[in-house]
């Protein structure tokens, strides 16, 4: 029980003048719901209102825009179909995006970028899945062996529908 707990273990933590645990336990929440709602958002920026994706379509998208980054850096002309200067800003918009998504999920692991896979990734999502965080949380829809995943609104609507 909590009691026995706080007298075992709590109590003489706080005796010895080191920190609360409890009150550390709810430091370490607050840090996580605020990466959870970054996250949230990185998703939603990248992907749009209640769009449901694997894991693997987010490092795919991610990879792709790092892609078109360095074809504009080479010089390469019309490489997404349109003429430069929109070419070049809309470039820049999905590599913001991109990066906001790329430093959201590198911080559910701690481990360099490049040995970062959708397995190791998507067992850390779960650990997130249906947590409220400022009114939003992930949802998994389950096909064989693989989850998409979306950002809902409490109440499981999506992000961007009217309730």
């Amino acid at each position: 029980s909590f009691e026995a707990w706080s007298s075992a273990i709590r109590a003489p933590l706080l005796w010895l003048g080191l920190p609360d645990p409890v009150e550390t336990q709810s430091t370490m929440r607050d840090e996580q719901d605020t990466h959870l709602a970054g996250l949230h958002d990185a998703w939603v920026g990248m992907f749009g209102d209640g769009e449901a994706r694997t894991v693997h379509d987010a490092l795919h998208a991610i990879e792709e825009t790092q892609r078109d980054v360095e074809r504009v850096a080479r010089g390469d002309r019309n490489c997404m179909g349109g003429d430069s200067h929109d070419e070049r800003k809309e470039v820049a918009e999905n590599a913001m995006k991109a990066r906001r998504l790329q430093d959201a999920l590198q911080g559910l692991v701690s481990q360099p970028w490049k040995s970062i896979n959708a397995v190791t990734l998507g067992r850390q999502l779960a650990k997130f899945k249906g947590r409220v965080c400022k009114g939003r949380s992930f949802e998994a829809d389950r096909h064989a062996n693989t989850a998409t995943w979306k950002v809902v609104r409490c109440g499981s609507t999506p992000v961007g529908d009217k309730p």
